[in-house]
Order: structure tokens, then C-alpha cells, then sequence
């Protein structure tokens, strides 16, 4: 048997490049893949956390705001609830200080009707006895007629009154 030496030497120079490669190359490559694999699965791992994380803030958030919607739709109704307080309040008062100021217009017309009647009266009760001294010729003293000028005042009285 013809031994190739060349080829077996070859082979076995393969063999051994095959076993340090292997002890010093293959295994520090394999670390790496390893490590890379394991950065990535805690990477991913992260990403699958802070994603979680982001969902109950965002459930928070969403909570917080229906809170805050409600909170100012309650604040609204509260504001125009006081606000139709306010006016009707504003217009009772308004009415209460038009029936007052009605009533003293009222009182104070009345009170100006019985001096022009009074007035009216005196002149009435001037012109009568004016006139009756013409008639009669002689003046008359009121002093002395006065239960007649009261009469007379009296039935001129019922006449304007009526």
C-alpha cells in the first residue's frame, strides 16, 4: 500500500487547524452569538415591559381625563345652574322693587289728586261765596255762613268725587 504522506499530513494539518479553530475561534464566536441572542431576548423583553407600562399609562391617562371631563361637566352645570339662581333671583328683585316703586307712584298720585281736590275745593268755596255775595248784594263772611259753605262744599265734593 502506497501511503500518500503529502495527503495525510494535509489531513491531519486540517484536523489539527479544525481543533484549534474550533477551541479558540468557534467557542469565542459561539460566546458572541450567545450573548447577542441573550442581549436581544432582554431587549425584547424590555420592549414587551415598557410596552405594558405604556399601556396602563395610557389606561391612566384615559381615566384622568374622563375624571377631568366629568369634574368640568359638573363644574359647568353647577355655574349655569347659579347662574339661573342669579337671575331669577335679579328678576324677583327687580319685580319686588317695581311693585315698591308702583306703590309709591300710586301713593303719591293719590296724595296729589286729594290736594288738587282740596284745591279744588277752596277755589269752588271762593267762587261761591263770590258769587253768592253778588247775588245777595252783600259780601259774605265765611265766618259767619260756614255750616252753609260746608254744605255747599260738600255736595261740590260729591260732584267731583263722582
Amino acid at each position: 500500500m502506497n501511503v500518500n504522506w503529502t495527503l495525510a499530513f494535509q489531513a491531519v494539518s486540517f484536523l489539527i487547524l479544525l481543533f484549534l479553530l474550533k477551541k479558540l475561534v468557534y467557542q469565542s464566536v459561539l460566546d458572541t452569538l450567545d450573548k447577542r441572542k441573550k442581549t436581544i431576548s432582554d431587549d425584547l423583553k424590555a420592549a414587551e415591559s415598557m410596552k405594558e407600562e405604556a399601556r396602563k399609562i395610557k389606561a391612566e391617562y384615559e381615566a384622568l381625563m374622563d375624571k377631568a371631563r366629568a369634574r368640568g361637566e359638573e363644574e359647568r352645570r353647577e355655574i349655569v345652574d347659579a347662574a339661573k339662581r342669579e337671575k331669577e333671583d335679579i328678576i324677583e328683585t327687580a319685580k319686588k322693587e317695581g311693585d315698591r316703586l308702583r306703590k309709591k307712584v300710586e301713593k303719591e298720585l293719590s296724595l296729589e289728586v286729594k290736594k288738587a281736590r282740596e284745591e279744588l275745593r277752596r277755589e269752588v268755596a271762593g267762587l261761591s261765596v263770590a258769587l253768592a255775595g253778588k247775588i245777595l248784594e252783600e259780601e259774605v263772611d265765611a265766618g259767619k255762613h260756614g255750616k252753609m259753605i260746608d254744605r255747599f262744599l260738600e255736595k261740590a265734593g260729591d260732584m267731583i268725587d263722582g
